[in-house]
């Protein structure tokens, strides 16, 4: 008779916490690799109690993930010099 295969607890993408140092991480789909969750402050968020922050700091890498490949078009940035023209 065969091993049940094993299931995942969360899906890759979503945070959780690592007891060993306290702080919540993030996986990649398609990867092993652990990224750190960071705060407005640049620093880890750590503790059981800041699932919360964890999450939103989830969404605000996840969102700028998406924003990076994006690149405006040359007709369409604004410069100084374009703005005046354009108030005058």
């Amino acid at each position: 008779m065969g091993r049940k295969r094993k299931q995942r607890r969360q899906p890759h993408g979503s945070a959780w916490l690592w007891k060993q140092t306290g702080c919540w991480y993030y996986t990649q789909p398609g990867t092993k690799k652990r990224i750190p969750l960071l705060d407005d402050h640049v620093q880890r968020i750590r503790g059981k109690e800041n699932r919360v922050a964890a999450q939103l700091a989830l969404a605000r890498e996840k969102t700028s993930e998406a924003g990076e490949g994006e690149e405006i078009p040359d007709s369409r940035k604004w410069l100084v010099a374009r703005v005046c023209s354009e108030y005058l």
